[in-house]
């Protein structure tokens, strides 16, 4: 299965994380084909579905012994990736009048509660865009 990961508060080439580190840490998480996107440390990778949750935690470990800090990595399939991009969740929204953003929380949290959110001036209290 193809997966995107996508570690958080990293640049790639900063703190000893450079691309191949980055990919290295992704093998040794015992996944294949990692590919690097970006220079955010963002890679897509092959591992079978039953693997996830101890390949995130490999990378999370392998990560953190580079750069001295924990640090999430978010994972999704690819599947899925792609349909969030078909459903485009702000469509109809004017980019001059809202801000706009994409959050990921780790794959095996629970699903947010949209009513639970605070309301912000930026948001005027508009959720129906949000969603897992």
């Amino acid at each position: 299965m193809r997966w995107v990961s996508l570690v958080r508060n990293v640049m790639l080439g900063r703190e000893g994380l450079h691309r191949l580190v980055l990919l290295d840490v992704v093998g040794a998480a015992r996944c294949s084909n990692a590919q690097s996107h970006l220079t955010t440390g963002n890679v897509s990778f092959d591992c079978s579905e039953e693997d996830i949750d101890e390949a995130v935690e490999a990378m999370e470990a392998g990560v953190e012994s580079v750069i001295g800090r924990h640090e999430m990595v978010a994972v999704r399939s690819l599947t899925s990736i792609r349909q969030l991009v078909e459903v485009d969740r702000f469509a109809g929204l004017d980019p001059t009048e809202w801000q706009m953003e994409v959050a990921f929380v780790p794959h095996d949290a629970p699903a947010i509660e949209v009513e639970l959110l605070g309301v912000s001036p930026s948001t005027r209290g508009n959720r129906a865009n949000c969603g897992r």
